[in-house]
């Protein structure tokens, strides 16, 4: 996703993803995906912030970074000339 991202960007993107554990933790609280200790069906991947930065490195430059609610991250990213393997 983050290669075709980086494809069709012209010079910016804003790009949002659960945090890990809190996301789950929160969807427990709400008493949702009981069964799946609140990972929500269809998530795949699961990032810390942490893994969500280091991911971002490999194809964008981060403008910003902020935690919402403590259970999104959301970045400002600026697309980099070339991409790093």
């Amino acid at each position: 996703a983050f290669k075709e991202i980086h494809r069709i960007t012209n010079e910016f993107a804003l790009i949002s993803v659960p945090n890990e554990p809190y996301f789950s933790i929160a969807n427990l609280i709400r008493l949702r995906h009981l069964k799946s200790f609140g990972n929500t069906p269809g998530h795949i991947q699961r990032f810390s912030k942490r893994d969500f930065i280091n991911l971002i490195n490999r194809y964008f430059e981060i403008v910003k970074i902020s935690t919402c609610f403590g259970i999104w991250n959301i970045a400002l990213c600026k697309k980099m000339k070339k991409q790093k393997n």
